[in-house]
């Protein structure tokens, strides 16, 4: 999916080895976000680096959906750096005590 993002949409878009991810990544988009990033686990590539840095809103649901990337890339023989990473979506996963499964680091934040 790419192109205009519509109000509480979510754009999911392959740039080499890097998806961006812009938009609302909640529970009303989870589904389209996870179908649109499939291609990308099909793909040639050894390593995705998903860029989340245009997300403009998240909530566990956006963080279930970057789990099971996570979970697609290792099972497809892959790995995931996830960047650009806002605010609230990391302090979600430091709750759920996933900042470590997930890979994030503290330069991976965005201050979104």
């Amino acid at each position: 999916m790419s192109g205009h993002i519509q109000p509480d949409g979510i754009s999911v878009e392959r740039r080499g080895d890097v998806v961006e991810v812009a938009g609302t990544l909640t529970i009303a988009t989870a589904p389209e976000a996870m179908l649109a990033a499939l291609p990308c686990f099909e793909s040639a590539a050894v390593s995705l680096r998903f860029d989340l840095a245009k997300l403009q809103r998240t909530d566990s649901a956006g963080l279930a959906v970057l789990l099971e990337w996570l979970r697609r890339a290792r099972r497809s023989g892959k790995s995931v750096e996830y960047v650009g990473v806002p605010t609230r979506l990391r302090q979600l996963a430091e709750i759920c005590e996933l900042e470590e499964v997930l890979g994030l680091r503290k330069e991976s934040v965005s201050s979104a």
